[in-house]
């Protein structure tokens, strides 16, 4: 227990989420917002004004002419594609560092988080779910534990991955194991900590389902999926790569063809390859 109380300290080392992006959140799912609201909203912070601007004219997006306000981006992008890139934005430099004990290189593990939330957001909208955004900012912050739980599994790596190769653990069943935590789990403790609405907690805390009754909520069923789609294309993925549980029935549950599944396989191909053009900008 003492090394988990360790970490819970060390969440406070984190970059600080701006109280805009649960702002932001509410905003998005008030079907009475308007447009207004989000550009009042966004002009409020320089910082985030500033960095979605700078968004907006990148190769990212690649602008047939130059954006110069909150405004025309919102009038150019459409309101729903702008939250998108604000929570963005918002909630990504924590996840734009080196993990040395997941072995991922600098920005891995956040072009991996924006892939997998720009995936989950297409699964939702194909399957008419209202609470988009809710899903995409827990499928970006799914694997937030990680960047706090790092070193850790850095030192105790053998250890885990014995468990994992000799005995048939699941990767985040070994982190557990040794550590005392897995990160799905501090991952939920950190959303808390930030006072994200409870149900974005659950989604991040179970997104490895490693609660049965995850496997009955779609959304997070949506996340996993997402999840999934990730480790079968092996971009982004660290040392824990396919060392999870597959849940035949999560797939058969929310109708995924293999039509389907082909296409999320190269979506999350072709938003992991984009993210490059982001990284310069971050």
């Amino acid at each position: 227990m003492k090394t988990v109380y360790k970490l819970v300290k060390e969440i406070s080392s984190l970059h600080p989420i701006p109280p805009v992006a649960n702002q932001i959140l509410s905003l998005a799912n008030d079907p009475d917002s308007a447009i207004s609201d989000l550009v009042e909203l966004i002009s409020f912070d320089p910082a985030i004004t500033a960095n979605l601007l700078k968004v907006c004219n990148s190769a990212y997006l690649g602008m047939a002419m130059p954006v110069t306000s909150i405004q025309q981006a919102v009038a150019l992008l459409g309101m729903k594609r702008i939250i998108e890139l604000v929570l963005m934005n918002c909630l990504s430099p924590n996840l734009l560092k080196i993990q040395k004990g997941y072995q991922l290189e600098k920005g891995e593990l956040w072009k991996n988080s924006v892939a997998t939330a720009l995936v989950s957001k297409s699964i939702a909208q194909t399957r008419e779910i209202d609470d988009v955004f809710f899903i995409y900012t827990a499928a970006l912050l799914k694997d937030i534990g990680k960047v706090v739980i790092d070193s850790l599994v850095g030192k105790s790596c053998q250890k885990i991955r014995r468990l994992v190769m000799k005995k048939g653990y699941t990767f985040d069943e070994a982190e557990k194991k040794i550590i005392g935590i897995d990160h799905a789990a501090l991952g939920g403790i950190i959303a808390d900590l930030w006072k994200f609405d409870s149900r974005l907690t659950f989604i991040i805390k179970n997104h490895h389902m490693t609660q049965e009754g995850a496997r009955l909520d779609q959304d997070t069923s949506i996340v996993y999926l997402a999840d999934i789609v990730s480790m079968m294309v092996g971009s982004g993925i660290g040392v824990d790569g396919l060392a999870y549980k597959f849940y035949e029935e999560i797939f058969t549950e929310m109708s995924v063809t293999e039509f389907e599944l082909q296409n999320l396989l190269v979506e999350y191909h072709t938003h992991y390859k984009k993210a490059d053009t982001l990284l310069t900008i971050q």
